[in-house]
């Protein structure tokens, strides 16, 4: 009797020692993983995010990479982004960026807004969000990255100035590519 009594504890312990390695492998995998994530949202250049919504109208983030910080000057952590990143949102856009958001929710449709961000310190960049929807378990899940435009937004408006000028001027003006293709002349051309 005290042979068979031992022998279940014994097995017990193998099975145990061999979970235990099992657990072991799987977290260093998810180590391995996390680090191999957090290498491509360090080097991309935006705020690399996931976004949920479920059904009851409750909405927030899963992920926010780390470059939120260095981007927009606001926490990275994901337990009230939403609430933060809205408050940032220049008031000038914030009712059309909240509703391009439940817009995309409600019809789990791709998002794309345009606006702009005022960071805590005060300076103003133009952000453009891109996100593609997929619903999991009872939740639709937005995976996307928030890029700084600001550069393309300027470019965009001294473009618009020069055209302007180029418009009213009484002189030929005229742009061409490279190739020699015309791409704009004003009336005096």
């Amino acid at each position: 009797r005290d042979s068979l009594a031992s022998k279940p504890s014994r097995v017990s312990e193998e099975e145990l020692r061999q979970q235990y390695g099992e657990l072991a492998s799987a977290q260093a995998g998810l180590q391995k993983n996390q680090q191999q994530l957090e290498d491509i949202t360090g080097t991309v250049p935006g705020v690399v995010y996931q976004f949920f919504a479920l059904p009851d109208g409750t909405m927030g983030l899963h992920y926010v990479s780390n470059r939120a910080e260095e981007i927009l000057g606001i926490s990275s952590d994901p337990a009230d982004f939403f609430e933060r990143f809205t408050r940032q949102v220049d008031p000038r856009d914030r009712e059309a960026f909240l509703d391009s958001v439940k817009a995309a929710v409600s019809s789990q449709s791709p998002w794309d807004f345009t606006g702009r961000f005022i960071k805590p310190g005060g300076e103003t960049i133009w952000l453009q969000g891109i996100s593609r929807p997929f619903v999991r378990d009872n939740e639709t899940v937005f995976s996307g990255f928030l890029l700084d435009i600001t550069g393309r937004k300027q470019a965009e408006d001294e473009l618009k100035l020069l055209k302007i000028s180029a418009d009213r001027s009484s002189d030929e003006v005229f742009w061409l590519e490279f190739s020699g293709r015309i791409l704009y002349t004003n009336e005096a051309a």
